[in-house]
């Protein structure tokens, strides 16, 4: 994304457990949402990916996914 270091996406089910299983299976880490708000049902199937890594750690995880 032009202008920021992060992206927000939508995901499958519970944001917290798609992250645990995105780092467990995959080796990427993401932020779930849900954290971000006052009620966490609000951020409830979003997923937060941060792009400020080198590109080389961008390409790996991107490979991965």
């Amino acid at each position: 994304p032009a202008g920021t270091y992060f992206a927000m996406t939508r995901c499958a089910g519970d944001d917290v457990a798609y992250v645990r299983e995105l780092i467990a299976g995959r080796g990427v880490a993401a932020i779930p949402a849900s954290v971000f708000f006052s009620e966490p049902a609000r951020g409830r199937g979003l997923v937060r990916f941060v792009f400020c890594k080198r590109l080389e750690t961008l390409r790996a995880a991107g490979e991965r996914l």
